[in-house]
């Protein structure tokens, strides 16, 4: 064959053939179950992720699986429907949880999904069930990212409610030094015996950023916390929609930055508790809370509007003049601790005391 012929052959196939690059970006699909026979199937989600070449997508069959997740690898995990079902349901293991993971204030968890240093991981349609159950004296969790960006979208968590252990999470979410970008929306939790959702990083600076969006978050039992931002984090928490839970809907620690709008809160003992200057509080609605905001920081706390509580916005003798236009209806008191410098201009509608001072 003469040059020119190998020069075009050579040349067609460079067209006709994926090079390197394209093979590596390649969808690797299988599937945790038997309902997609076209896959490859495997018994277990870990069995699934651990399968080689690794997988870019794994989708989950309707059924239930006894085991503890971890993921270390990129991957989306979905549940998948089949027939007249759409229910992936993660239990606990047969002979109970054990301690997988650690958070950085040195905690002990046992974790459902432990998403483990490694990005991104996207998580969807699937129910984490803990049915009550603890691992002594690890604190049980329902899905858990340490360090990892990602999306966990429409998934629910139950029952993280080991009362033995005295701790019990939902979605807990921690930043570190890659400061990951974390998106938890559309989600159902539920019946946790601690915290709902929980964004934090044990760092003074911000580590993680935390979009909190759309979910359904209900404590229904124990001293419980709906949505808690803690220090380290950057974290918008907006149009979710917290109730029940006998300490605060959506306490705020230290974070070193974000909002928290337009969030529906129901029968919470503390509705919006507040201790850092650079969260905002703005178009929350809040019903049948004994205080519906109780803020010690300067941030601006405007626009809520406040139904039937004992008190509408507690300021703890906090000089804050950013608290201002907010809509006060049947409570016992509009603004309380209010130091005498301050004007806080309300809308109050059928209030016993709109303020008081004592500061």
């Amino acid at each position: 064959m003469s040059r020119i012929s190998l020069f075009r052959l050579f040349s067609v196939l460079a067209l006709i053939l994926p090079g390197p690059q394209e093979l590596l970006s390649a969808t690797v699909t299988y599937a945790a179950g038997t309902c997609k026979p076209g896959l490859h199937s495997y018994s277990t989600i870990t069995a699934a992720l651990s399968a080689l070449p690794s997988p870019n997508v794994v989708l989950v069959c309707p059924d239930t699986y006894p085991e503890q997740v971890q993921i270390t690898l990129p991957v989306t995990l979905q549940g998948a429907a089949s027939g007249n079902t759409d229910q992936a349901i993660v239990d606990p293991p047969p002979n109970g949880f054990v301690a997988n993971a650690t958070d950085d204030y040195g905690d002990l968890l046992a974790v459902q999904l432990f998403v483990n240093n490694v990005a991104p991981v996207n998580v969807s349609n699937l129910t984490f069930d803990a049915q009550g159950q603890g691992a002594y004296p690890a604190r049980t969790v329902g899905i858990f990212y340490q360090n990892s960006p990602g999306t966990v979208n429409q998934v629910t968590t139950r029952f993280q409610n080991d009362s033995m252990v005295g701790g019990g999470e939902g979605i807990y979410i921690e930043g570190g030094a890659s400061n990951p970008t974390v998106t938890v929306e559309n989600s159902s939790v539920h019946e946790y015996f601690d915290i709902g959702i929980h964004a934090q990083t044990n760092s003074t600076t911000s580590q993680l950023t935390a979009i909190i969006k759309g979910n359904y978050v209900n404590g229904g039992s124990a001293n419980t916390a709906g949505i808690q931002i803690a220090q380290g984090t950057t974290s918008t928490v907006s149009n979710n929609y917290v109730l029940n839970n006998a300490a605060e809907g959506i306490p705020v620690f230290g974070a070193v930055g974000g909002s928290i709008s337009g969030n529906v809160l129901v029968n919470n003992w503390i509705g919006v508790f507040s201790q850092a200057d650079a969260v905002s509080v703005t178009s929350n609605r809040i019903f049948e809370s004994f205080w519906a905001i109780e803020s010690a920081s300067m941030a601006a706390i405007q626009g809520n509007s406040i139904f039937e509580s004992a008190v509408g916005v507690e300021f703890v003798c906090t000089a804050n003049p950013n608290v201002h236009s907010n809509t006060i209806s049947d409570t016992a008191t509009g603004i309380k601790d209010v130091p005498g410098a301050i004007v806080s201009p309300n809308f109050y509608f059928s209030v016993g005391t709109i303020r008081t001072g004592g500061c």
